[in-house]
């Protein structure tokens, strides 16, 4: 759903713009639950206040719940077919297409220097390779992002 919401709230709403959506996706990803319901949420929020994050999440969940609803009342009775279990099989690759199809779309803006892009393989490599916790990567990146920009103002404000 991200590359749909991303359009939306970008491109045809302009309701913010790219660094915003990744700051807000950023923090819809820190806080537990869905992802989009996060986002939803905060976009909600920043738009009308509580009654537009009410509203926005009922938007985003109430399809879904009553899609899979419907699914799990017709097709329950027919899971063991074939054909269905083909479909759902079917599914599986244009969902995980669409997932990267996002990353791309989104990392764009994100690896913009050289900066970036290092924290990001410095912080990777210290997932997959030193095995760090990934709520240990959170918070030093948090902590990373905080220092890194403040550290920089101050170096263009000595310089005459």
């Amino acid at each position: 759903m991200l590359p749909l919401v991303k359009r939306e709230i970008i491109d045809k709403k302009h309701w913010m713009e790219n660094g915003d959506f990744l700051d807000n996706l950023a923090l819809a990803q820190s806080l537990p639950g869905p992802v989009i319901i996060n986002m939803s949420l905060l976009t909600g929020y920043r738009l009308r206040g509580i009654k537009g994050s009410i509203s926005s999440v009922l938007g985003t969940a109430m399809p879904s719940f009553v899609i899979i609803l419907t699914i799990a009342l017709f097709f329950w009775q027919y899971r063991d077919y074939y054909l269905i279990q083909a479909a759902f099989m079917g599914i599986r690759p244009a969902v995980t297409a669409l997932i990267i199809y996002t990353i791309f779309q989104l990392g764009k803006r994100v690896f913009e220097d050289y900066r970036s892009l290092l924290l990001f393989m410095l912080f990777l490599s210290g997932l997959i390779f030193v095995n760090l916790h990934p709520i240990t990567i959170i918070v030093v990146s948090a902590i990373v992002g905080i220092l890194w920009p403040l550290n920089n103002n101050s170096k263009k404000e000595q310089t005459p």
